[in-house]
């Protein structure tokens, strides 16, 4: 048994995303999003090994957009800053070249060499769009879904303590929850 104990085991309670074996966020994203238009992030981290993670069930998203709340590694700082001083074109190609340095420091394999092309491909491409937050330090995770027209329903959310990193969706010991209620993901919608 894991660390949530007593007469309910939360690892089998689907709306609860303890990161136990068998029920880590990035497991549950790639099933939630398959049918997602929108995915939009509210983290207070954000790492491109967050992405990798996930970019995979990213595919057929129209668009993602992350908001970042307090920090992220140095490339993406740099660029947040340098879009105050660039064009949108001289941004991107900056990234693009910060992204191939830590290529050249990443893990050697297939899979990573094609995250980072998806992830500048995308940024290119406006299907990738990352901000921070400039006035304040927000700390809140919320992971939106909004589904395609002629779904089920409008979407779901998803909140806890899992920043978009590799170890906030698949190594540390987290709490998330998934809300399917349509009446969340339409105040969510209203409010954010």
């Amino acid at each position: 048994m894991g660390i949530f104990t007593g007469d309910v085991n939360m690892s089998e309670d689907l709306t609860f995303i303890t990161d136990e074996k068998g029920n880590k966020l990035s497991d549950r994203f790639n099933t939630l999003i398959n049918n997602t238009r929108l995915f939009d992030c509210l983290v207070g981290y954000f790492y491109k090994s967050g992405f990798h993670q996930i970019y995979k069930s990213l595919e057929g998203v129209e668009k993602i957009r992350i908001l970042i709340g307090i920090s992220t590694n140095t490339q993406t700082y740099d660029l947040i800053k340098q879009s105050r001083l660039a064009s949108t074109k001289e941004i991107k190609d900056s990234y693009e070249n910060k992204v191939i340095q830590e290529t050249e420091t990443a893990e050697d394999s297939i899979e990573t060499e094609e995250g980072i092309r998806k992830f500048i491909e995308w940024i290119k491409s406006g299907k990738l769009e990352i901000r921070a937050y400039p006035d304040e330090r927000i700390h809140a995770k919320l992971y939106i879904m909004t589904f395609k027209k002629g779904s089920i329903d409008k979407g779901r959310v998803v909140t806890g303590s899992s920043n978009l990193t590799k170890s906030g969706l698949n190594e540390n010991l987290e709490c998330d929850v998934l809300s399917t209620l349509k009446v969340t993901h339409s105040f969510v919608i209203l409010t954010t």
